[in-house]
């Protein structure tokens, strides 16, 4: 019973032991959590490097196809050049003047400069042409030379026609064979030609049909890199923002007064665990901060309702002191009046045994509130043994006064006559006193019984005793505050004997003795008081101390 009114308190042991295990646990998290950002970010950084990848190849592919589409159409254009000029070479050299042949001779260098730059094309065709440019080369030398012996011959003025007939018909056949390599030569560069221009349309074609098949992959690829994203996402969302997103709504509970429910993810062991245990520790002391401040609320209160009984303590206590005061000072008045007048004996002697009653109550009233408020020497607990039935009827005769007083009859039931108990018998027997006769107060022309049986406490073997009276009865909203100081059971009942603190030193006692006091009542239908008390007070106070736990700590 003492216990409740211990403050609660923190384990400092379990508090450091958790901190400590609290600021190691984040740093493992922490590395974990660097993991994820690194593999996360690795697998981003290898998508984007593996797209750019295949677009530079497919940039170098694409490159490429159009730099050969390019060379072809090129080529092509130049053999066309080499083949109009040898189209006009033919011409020219149909019409036999030196004039053309030396024209001639010029575009023939012009041809073979283009034709140089066919040497890295790898073709049957070109080798012919190659083969008969040379031809032609060497014709028109041996051309150039009949020229020259006809101008030598015309210029000496020769009057050997037969020379001169015959140069000139030397030159007229080497101009026909000429010719005729000429007509060769451009029969195999048009063909050339023609391959060139068909190997550009299916290099045209390759590099549509590239830029098509490299557009789908691009798409492909991009298609996949989104969809790489996406999974990204939800794996980040998964790993991340839900265990987050719970985190925070339960802070929100939290910070809101909704302690109900367990923090999810404090069995994860990565940094959302640890944010999670964290967030466990913090609900777990705002769990017992509140049942702290309801504790200190509770005390507070209790303190106030404290504070109030001692406010009708002290007027109560007035009140009560001054009617036996008053009748001291009343019935001191009228002895003296009485001896300055012609005295009665008889009257001075009622006088004065009123005086002396008056007295025994002021006296009664001082040692209650005494007894109720020492914590000194009178209040230590001096166990021995001592036998239950033997001390009840020392204390029966002081008691009679009370019980006859209001024509009550009482009755002992003691069927073991050797019950035995080891506890304080002075206070054992002043709980029995204060329950008789608070039980003969408020009954008139009734029965009072005590039963005495031996029981249990717990585990612990006890004496029972049962105080039962056919009296006046206990409203059932005043049992609660029954075992207050100076609370009688109804307000209409202030003419009954009594301080009002009987029920009180009751309590008290019981509560010292480690024991328990209840009650059973109704108006106008008697009470009966239960008291259950150790048999061995220092075994249930060994007990006790064992089990001294603060309000807190019990509910923890």
């Amino acid at each position: 019973m003492s216990d409740t009114s211990q403050a609660p308190q923190l384990s400092p042991g379990t508090g450091s032991t958790e901190t400590t295990d609290a600021s190691q646990s984040p740093q493992k998290g922490s590395k974990k959590l660097i993991l994820k950002i690194i593999s996360l970010s690795l697998f981003s950084f290898i998508a984007l490097a593996f797209v750019a990848y295949l677009s530079l190849d497919n940039y170098k592919n694409h490159a490429t196809l159009l730099k050969a589409q390019l060379e072809l159409s090129h080529q092509a254009t130049a053999a066309g050049d080499v083949a109009r000029t040898v189209k006009n070479l033919k011409k020219g050299l149909s019409l036999g003047s030196t004039k053309d042949l030396r024209e001639t001779t010029l575009s023939m260098q012009d041809v073979q400069k283009k034709m140089s730059s066919f040497k890295n094309i790898d073709s049957p065709l070109l080798t012919e042409a190659f083969e008969t440019f040379l031809e032609v080369k060497k014709q028109l030398k041996i051309l150039d030379t009949f020229f020259m012996k006809q101008r030598a011959l015309l210029n000496k003025g020769s009057q050997n026609t037969d020379n001169l007939a015959w140069v000139s018909q030397q030159i007229k056949e080497q101009t026909t064979r000429v010719v005729g390599d000429l007509s060769s030569f451009l029969t195999q560069i048009t063909t050339f030609q023609k391959e060139l221009q068909s190997q550009g349309e299916l290099k045209k074609e390759a590099l549509k049909s590239y830029e098509s098949d490299t557009l789908n992959n691009l798409y492909l690829v991009l298609g996949l890199l989104g969809l790489a994203i996406f999974l990204l996402h939800t794996v980040a969302a998964y790993l991340i923002s839900k265990p987050l997103a719970q985190i925070t709504q339960r802070m929100r509970d939290i910070n809101a007064g909704n302690m109900k429910g367990d923090v999810q993810g404090t069995e994860q062991n990565d940094e959302f665990g640890d944010i999670a245990r964290m967030l466990h520790e913090f609900r777990e002391n705002a769990i017992k901060i509140e049942k702290m401040q309801r504790h200190l609320q509770e005390t507070i209160a209790e303190s106030k309702k404290a504070s109030q009984m001692k406010n009708q303590f002290m007027a109560r206590i007035g009140h009560e002191l001054r009617t036996p005061l008053n009748s001291i000072i009343g019935y001191s008045e009228m002895i003296v009046d009485s001896v300055n007048d012609k005295m009665d004996l008889q009257q001075l002697r009622q006088d004065i045994n009123q005086i002396a009653d008056a007295g025994q109550n002021l006296l009664n009233m001082v040692d209650s509130v005494l007894e109720l408020t020492d914590e000194g020497e009178n209040n230590i607990i001096a166990p021995e043994r001592f036998n239950v039935r033997e001390e009840i009827q020392q204390i029966l005769p002081n008691l009679e006064v009370v019980i006859l007083k209001n024509r009550n009859k009482f009755k002992v039931y003691c069927p073991d006559s050797t019950l035995l108990m080891d506890s304080d018998p002075k206070k054992t027997m002043k709980v029995l006193a204060n329950l008789i006769e608070n039980a003969a107060n408020f009954t008139k022309s009734g029965q009072i019984t005590l039963d005495i049986t031996a029981g249990k406490l717990g585990d612990l073997n006890a004496i029972c005793f049962k105080v039962k009276d056919t009296g006046c009865g206990i409203d059932v909203s005043k049992l609660k505050t029954l075992f207050n100081a100076f609370d009688h059971a109804d307000s209409t009942t202030k003419s009954q004997n009594g301080s009002g603190l009987g029920l009180a030193i009751v309590k008290k006692i019981c509560d010292d003795l480690h024991g328990q006091v209840s009650v059973e009542s109704s108006l106008n239908q008697g009470a009966t008081f239960y008291v259950t008390l150790p048999a061995n007070h220092k075994e249930a106070h060994q007990r006790a101390e064992k089990i001294n736990l603060s309000p807190l700590a019990e509910a923890i």
